[in-house]
């Protein structure tokens, strides 16, 4: 995302289409946007809906946060603060999003623009307030802070700031004393980054003792008390806070004797072997060379340097800062790949072909259970097999089986802060204390594994469970196979109503053609599928269903848990400028209703309508059988197509440009895309498979 990529929307596999226009995501020089900044960028629900949204800034630019309202996005304010780093934080625990931000070109002087360090606290609604003097954290303009990263340090369950602080201040850590104000503490002259524009400094648990050390990418040639090669930083933790350089004694060259090391740098578990490992890089402007380095951990905190596995781009490209290494799950297949951007040159995709002996995706959490404990469900899972700097679970449920991940309700984030990334490291462990989560339904296991108790489950309902991993740049893994738990009926005589969640769509829906998807339950007497009523105020098509008339029979899903229908042609509502408002009603069995309202406020009109065209292909004639299936051929002459989504005939869905299904029985299975622009409009193709005879 930025001036020099912008925004990239991968539609599958890796597949990324540029959509910063096409979803109104302003950056400097558009219309609305004027100069605003875009050097340093973040993603934060700054607001606390649930997705995420973008902050830029840049050098004597203005800070700007616009807010994500399903895919598109709208300004929500922007402030005079200048910026080469944002990372998130939670300064107070109160569960929103604060922002530090710090802007310095150089770590030792002024150059190229002004000396700024901000702490911005969240009113909790998304709105931001510089707070950094206030809170112990007094820095002026001889403060060059070229590097920020948070995380608890000390382990006290609040969160410190890592501080690289020019000068011959070194590595700084500004330890919360739990009230959100900041008491500064100095680590000796530990190397700092050399410049602001690199992203070089890291958390994590390198040597599996439970604390978060510290790693240092930085793009000087030398660093004199360190390794005679590298001059990337090693920094352990005592336990208690402090850090000490050890970079001299962990890093080892493989015979190796030009320099090391690089100003971009992250900690990844890239082998998939249960430590975290070391990708640095560097970008050498002068003889115009760039190195890609990749250091394996010995699982001790040693790293190992691999020629191998670090190619090297010498050539021509621009002189220019910018350059970056990023770690995300490019391809979708579980596995973290590495994306390098050169400044002036085209961008390299490092796809991981690691796979997992077990044939799991290597981030999907393993072993889940649920059992009825004191009449409540407990579910049980075990961590994924890697590590990560990042680690929460996302806990799932339904109330029918075989609904998609996106369909379920979102009952719980197991997690110490929902906002950690990259810059802000915050994992679940084996190490974990109680304290650290503060939450009384989750529980630690011995292994880093989680035991989760529902607390809000119906006696006698059904309930279908599946969690997911989130990780490293806010990536959310696919689920677990589902569970099943029922907490035995009540002796009590029903006399309440049903409970009935809509999903989707939400208060940001901006599109005429909504998803519509309803979970219902009744732990009583059932919920009669019959009494479903489903309307909007306003009419359908050309008054093809008038407003308030019932739409349950165009359900593409319809059953006593959930209800599922996507609209699409001639289904559509009417033009943009309307507050539409939409209604559910149901009943159980002995006619107890519950009604349910959400209005939300179509914002673009269609312009030209997508193709939808899919092809597929098959392993066997025979059950089961594996379909792979691929929507290339789908297209938008005005735009571009931006989801992808699948419906089968046995009630489950799908999504992206491809993907897979399972038929174990034999038949006539008809198989249906819809596909989604950037404008709104949807258009789909059904096509269909027989299996067996």
């Amino acid at each position: 995302m930025g001036a020099r990529y912008g925004l990239l929307h991968n539609t599958g596999g890796g597949l990324m289409v540029p959509s910063r226009h096409l979803v109104g995501l302003l950056l400097r020089g558009d219309t609305g946007a004027g100069n605003w900044g875009e050097d340093a960028m973040q993603w934060a629900d700054i607001d606390g809906d649930g997705d995420l949204d973008a902050i830029a800034g840049g050098n004597s630019e203005p800070l700007s946060a616009q807010i994500n309202q399903e895919g598109r996005f709208a300004t929500a304010w922007t402030m005079n603060r200048s910026a080469l780093n944002i990372v998130n934080t939670d300064v107070e625990r109160d569960g929103d999003v604060d922002l530090i931000v710090a802007h310095t070109f150089c770590a030792t002087e002024t150059c190229g623009g002004p000396v700024q360090f901000s702490l911005l606290i969240n009113d909790g609604y998304g709105g931001m307030s510089e707070d950094s003097a206030a809170r112990g954290l007094h820095f002026g303009d001889s403060d060059y802070i070229s590097g920020v990263v948070s995380g608890d340090i000390d382990r006290d369950g609040d969160f410190d700031i890592v501080l690289a602080h020019g000068g011959t201040r070194g590595i700084e850590i500004a330890f919360n004393v739990g009230t959100g104000n900041y008491i500064l503490s100095g680590t000796g002259v530990i190397a700092i980054p050399g410049s602001g524009f690199g992203q070089g400094m890291n958390l994590g648990d390198i040597d599996d003792d439970g604390d978060l050390d510290l790693m240092i990418g930085r793009g000087d040639d030398t660093y004199r008390g360190g390794h005679p090669v590298v001059v990337d930083v090693i920094a352990i933790n005592n336990g208690a806070g402090a850090l000490s350089d050890d970079s001299v004694n962990r890093w080892y060259t493989s015979g190796e004797t030009n320099r090391l090391g690089g100003e971009n740098a992250s900690l990844v578990d890239i082998d998939y072997d249960g430590d975290l490992d070391w990708v640095s890089f560097h970008k050498d402007n002068v003889r115009g060379q760039a190195h890609l380095q990749v250091f394996l951990n010995d699982g001790v905190g040693n790293f190992i340097y691999q020629p191998k596995l670090s190619p090297r781009y010498d050539g021509t490209f621009s002189s220019g800062l910018g350059s970056d290494v990023d770690v995300a799950d490019i391809d979708g297949d579980g596995v973290y790949d590495i994306w390098v951007g050169i400044s002036g040159a085209n961008v390299r995709p490092m796809i991981n072909t690691w796979e997992d002996p077990s044939g799991l995706r290597a981030n999907i959490p393993r072993n889940l259970t649920a059992t009825i404990i004191d009449n409540e469900p407990v579910l049980e899972w075990d961590p994924p097999p890697f590590a990560s700097i990042v680690r929460g679970y996302r806990v799932f449920r339904a109330t029918s089986p075989g609904v998609h991940q996106r369909d379920k309700l979102l009952i719980r984030e197991v997690t110490i802060s929902r906002f950690q990334d990259e810059g802000f490291v915050a994992p679940l462990t084996r190490h974990t204390r109680a304290s650290e989560i503060g939450d009384p339904q989750v529980e630690i296991l011995a292994n880093g594994g989680i035991r989760f108790t529902d607390k809000t489950a119906l006696a006698g309902e059904t309930y279908f469970y599946s969690v997911a991993h989130v990780g490293t740049e806010n990536s959310i893994s696919a689920e677990t196979e589902e569970v099943a738990a029922m907490v035995p009926p009540s002796t009590m005589k029903d006399t309440a109503p049903p409970v009935l969640d809509i999903v989707h769509p939400t208060k940001d829906h901006w599109t005429r053609y909504p998803r519509i998807v309803l979970l219902y339950a009744d732990g009583g007497v059932g919920i009669d599928p019959a009494s479903l009523h489903v309307s909007f105020d306003q009419p359908l098509g050309n008054n093809l269903r008038a407003p308030g008339e019932n739409l349950a029979d165009l359900g593409w899903r319809h059953d006593d848990g959930v209800f599922i229908l996507p609209l699409e042609p001639p289904f559509d509502l009417p033009p943009v400028g309307n507050l539409v408002t939409l209604t559910v009603r149901v009943s159980d069995n002995d006619g107890r209703e519950t009604i349910e309202t959400l209005s939300f406020f179509p914002r673009h009109d269609p312009i030209e309508w997508p193709l939808a065209k899919f092809t597929f292909q098959t392993d066997r004639t025979e059950a089961p059988v594996t379909v792979d299936l691929d929507a290339s051929e789908s297209s938008d002459t005005d735009g571009a197509v931006m989801r992808y989504e699948w419906y089968f005939d046995d009630g489950t869905t799908a999504l992206g440009r491809h993907t897979q299904k399972v038929f174990d029985k034999d038949g006539n299975w008809e198989i249906k895309l819809l596909v989604r622009d950037d404008h709104g409009a949807v258009a789909a193709y059904t096509d269909a498979i027989t299996v067996g005879e």
